[in-house]
């Protein structure tokens, strides 16, 4: 479901799986990426600040990690529920990537 509502966004997006995760973008910049797990999605989105993530529930890659200039969020979704919450911010990124 998740994928659907991505592709919604823009039917530019193009989806790329690699090893680790499936990333999301329209040319060259991940606006998201989807860690699969048995028990969880992890959520990454790159964006300066968050402004939907109300609840708090994304967290801030320190930036020793070497993700570039922009920083990267990170959050689970463990139930369906979870994905209505994540959608606004994944949307949020999206708008934000300099590769539209």
């Amino acid at each position: 479901k998740i994928k659907e509502e991505i592709f919604r966004i823009d039917e530019r997006i193009k989806e790329k799986p690699v090893t680790n995760y499936i990333g999301y973008k329209v040319n060259w910049y991940n606006f998201v990426s989807i860690h699969v797990s048995k028990r969880q999605l992890k959520i990454e989105v790159r964006k300066n600040k968050l402004e939907k993530d109300k609840k708090k529930r994304f967290i801030k890659y320190p930036s020793s990690y070497g993700y570039g200039k922009t920083p990267v969020w990170r959050a689970y979704i463990t139930k369906e529920d979870d994905l209505d919450y994540m959608l606004p911010i994944i949307k949020e990124s999206y708008e934000a990537a300099p590769d539209k």
